[in-house]
C-alpha cells in the first residue's frame, strides 16, 4: 500500500480508520469526502479488504453503523457522487431502492445521453417539427433510421429515443 500499510494492518479498526483518511479529500461545498484511491470503471472506490477487493462505500457503511450488509444490499449515496465515502452520505438500499432514488432525483440516463439513444436531441425536434409540416411517419421512420412506432411515439411525445 501506498503509505507503508499493509493489508493485515488494515484488519485493525484504527489503522484502517486512519488509512481511508489519508487517501480521503474533503470537498467543501457539498461536505464529501472524496476517495482519492484506487476506483472501478463507475467512478466507485476500490479497496482489498480481508483479502477481498470490495466498494468502498459498502465498507465504510458497515464500519460506521456496525452491522453487516446483507448480500441483497447496496451503499447508495445521498450526494449521487461515486467517489464519496463520507458516512452521513451513505445509507443501506437495495438495488431497486437505490434505482428508485437515482429515478426521483432525475439523476438517470435521459434523451441522447441514454445508452440505447439513436436519435440525438436536434434529430428529435427535428423529427417532430417534420411530422408538424406534415411529413408521413413513413417517410420519417425511413429518413431518420428508426420503426414508425417509434416515430409515432416520439410525436406524441411519449417517448424519445
Amino acid at each position: 500500500m501506498s503509505n507503508g500499510t499493509t493489508t493485515t494492518d488494515l484488519e485493525r479498526p484504527e489503522i484502517l480508520e486512519e488509512h481511508l483518511l489519508s487517501l480521503g479529500m474533503p470537498e467543501p461545498n457539498s461536505g464529501c469526502l472524496i476517495w482519492m484511491g484506487r476506483r472501478d470503471q463507475d467512478g466507485y472506490g476500490r479497496i482489498r479488504f480481508h483479502r477481498k477487493e470490495i466498494r468502498l462505500g459498502r465498507l465504510v457503511l458497515e464500519l460506521s453503523t456496525g452491522e453487516r450488509l446483507p448480500a441483497e444490499m447496496q451503499a447508495c449515496h445521498r450526494c449521487d457522487l461515486p467517489p464519496c465515502f463520507e458516512p452521513r452520505h451513505l445509507f443501506p438500499g437495495t438495488l431497486q431502492q437505490n434505482r428508485a432514488d437515482m429515478v426521483r432525483k432525475r439523476r438517470q440516463s435521459r434523451g441522447e445521453r441514454h445508452h440505447s439513444a439513436k436519435l440525438n436531441d436536434g434529430e428529435v425536434e427535428a423529427l417532430r417539427m417534420f411530422s408538424a409540416n406534415g411529413v408521413p411517419g413513413i417517410t420519417l421512420a425511413d429518413v431518420f433510421s428508426v420503426s414508425r412506432s417509434q416515430v409515432s411515439r416520439i410525436v406524441n411525445r411519449k417517448e424519445r429515443v
